[in-house]
């Protein structure tokens, strides 16, 4: 048998899937921000908690410390993967970074590198997870000044 409309708001009367506030019996005495604060301790909180909380699996703490070499700020930034250029540098983001000579690991161009932006703005340089030197450089090959 079809659902006619009359019959649908009646059945969505009865059922909120939200689960959102009743306006008429629930919230008729709130006129002011205190009461609506109130109204959110005493009532709405806990019923809303009670409704979408779940228990943890377990009561032990899983996170790990870090290792002494690991650096929290290599993992919560932004990475970008670049590709260092015939003259060793790095265009990234409209600007252009200049691979120095002597670097902890071997590199050539072609190579991938991953440029990461920490959430202070600063830029570091990776290969194999391995930092490497470089500079700013202007579109005339000039040193930029930090």
């Amino acid at each position: 048998m079809p659902i006619v409309p009359r019959q649908r708001a009646r059945r969505e009367m009865e059922w909120d899937p939200s689960g959102q506030v009743n306006s008429r019996n629930e919230t008729k005495n709130i006129k002011d921000i205190d009461n609506a604060n109130r109204f959110l301790k005493e009532y709405y909180w806990e019923k809303n908690n009670r409704k979408f909380s779940k228990k943890p699996l377990s009561d032990e703490d899983f996170h790990i410390a870090l290792m002494p070499d690991q650096d929290l700020r290599n993992y919560v930034c932004y990475t970008a993967e670049c590709k260092v250029y015939r003259d060793y540098t790095i265009k990234f983001s409209k600007r252009i970074y200049q691979i120095e000579k002597k670097q902890p690991i071997a590199i050539k161009p072609g190579d991938n590198v991953i440029l990461k932006t920490w959430l202070d703005g600063s830029i570091h340089i990776f290969k194999k997870n391995i930092e490497l030197n470089f500079f700013e450089i202007d579109d005339y090959g000039r040193r930029v000044s930090a």
